[in-house]
């Protein structure tokens, strides 16, 4: 397999003089198109920046950042939208859904952005178990089905890469189960998806392990093995 991203060297610090702080500090590693990779680390281990930078949401200091062979590092503000529309999907730990919108309405919002590049948004909705409540508002969906919507609105844009930002992290165990083992089901049909989280129990559903602590890589491990997400246990 070939890697779809892969970053060299980058570097992001905010702040100066004492209060500079340094929260990615020369990271490297590469993804494999059609993988899951999980990104394990606690609070304050640089995960949301390096997650912001890969789905450029921020601009690393310094570093490589390719992603199909072009180095979004080097891209403008405008360059870094269209990257964002073109290319990622994106999953958060509290949904961001449009609370005017039904389920259809919030995943059509994705779809407009790419045109005739989108897939339907019903049968999306269809897909991740939520056909018969497409014309919900999210204050009448559970947050299971909030965050099924988001999978969907990724994946209707038919990207790339889809980021997930914790994605069970507001969801009670057995729902975040289920919501795992969709994602899991996706890379099985092709998809790239990187999970940022510090849930240690999630290392063991991933190809790819890669463990951050104070803006470093501690570790970057491959998993020939990845368990069963009904095997997994927190």
């Amino acid at each position: 397999m070939a890697a779809l991203l892969t970053a060299i060297g980058l570097t992001k610090t905010y702040g100066k003089g004492n209060t500079k702080v340094t929260a990615l500090d020369d990271v490297s590693f590469a993804v494999e198109r059609g993988t899951l990779t999980i990104i394990l680390g606690p609070s304050g281990a640089g995960k949301s920046t390096l997650l912001n930078i890969l789905g450029g949401m921020d601009k690393a200091d310094s570093g490589v950042l390719a992603v199909d062979g072009s180095n979004v590092a080097d891209y403008s503000q405008q360059k870094r939208a269209k990257y964002r529309r073109d290319k990622i999907g994106f999953v958060f730990q509290f949904y961001n859904l449009m609370p005017n919108l039904t389920a259809k309405e919030n995943v059509e919002l994705a779809t407009e952005m790419r045109g005739d590049k989108a897939m339907d948004p019903v049968a999306i909705l269809n897909k991740v178990g939520l056909g018969h409540r497409v014309n919900n508002f999210p204050s009448q969906l559970s947050g299971g089905e909030q965050q099924r919507v988001s999978i969907a609105r990724a994946l209707a844009k038919n990207s790339d890469l889809i980021l997930c930002d914790e994605p069970t992290g507001a969801l009670d165990y057995q729902t975040g189960k289920d919501i795992l083992s969709i994602l899991y089901n996706l890379v099985k049909e092709g998809k790239t998806i990187i999970i940022v989280t510090h849930n240690s129990a999630l290392q063991e559903m991933g190809d790819h392990l890669i463990r951050i602590k104070n803006g470093k890589i501690v570790s970057d491990e491959l998993n020939p093995h990845p368990k069963d997400i009904k095997d997994i246990e927190w």
